[in-house]
């Protein structure tokens, strides 16, 4: 018995969608969770460039979801921080400059050095070759500018 033609791109496109939305609710999921994590972080022991840097993230990405979201999200390394900044900078009404853009990615990248370095060690061992190495130059980066240890 043949299929008519035009019940597999039907077929195909309904499955597309089905996957869509599995992934839809897994995103809402992981945004649920973020979303009920810590609000605030304590950045005393920051040097100043980061404070300054952490008002400004503060003020910027509360404008539009939760503080919470980026301080309780699973991204780490600072190219995850750049793409994700970087999106959000395109947002219409974000209001961030790229000097400010800049700034942010700097304090959300220095911030995972100091409170997600186990985050950062498990995602470093899943790269290999050029991702690996850029991820550890930037990460070197930023700890010699700012004096993070490890």
């Amino acid at each position: 018995m043949a299929i008519p033609q035009i019940v597999l791109p039907a077929v195909l496109v309904l499955a597309l969608a089905q996957s869509a939305a599995a992934l839809d609710a897994e995103t809402e999921a992981r945004i649920q969770a973020a979303d009920q994590g810590a609000s605030s972080i304590d950045v005393s022991a920051y040097p100043p460039a980061m404070q300054e840097a952490y008002e400004l993230f503060s003020s910027k990405c509360s404008q539009c979801h939760t503080l919470s979201r980026p301080i309780n999200s699973q991204y780490a390394l600072p190219g995850e921080w750049s793409r994700y900044v970087k999106r959000m900078m395109r947002k219409p009404d974000s209001g961030i400059s790229s000097s400010e853009g800049k700034a942010i990615y700097k304090f959300l990248s220095y911030d995972s050095i100091v409170r997600k370095q186990e985050l950062i060690d498990a995602k470093l061992s899943t790269l290999e070759g050029k991702d690996k190495s850029e991820a550890l130059e930037a990460i070197e980066k930023l700890r010699s500018e700012y004096n993070a240890s490890k």
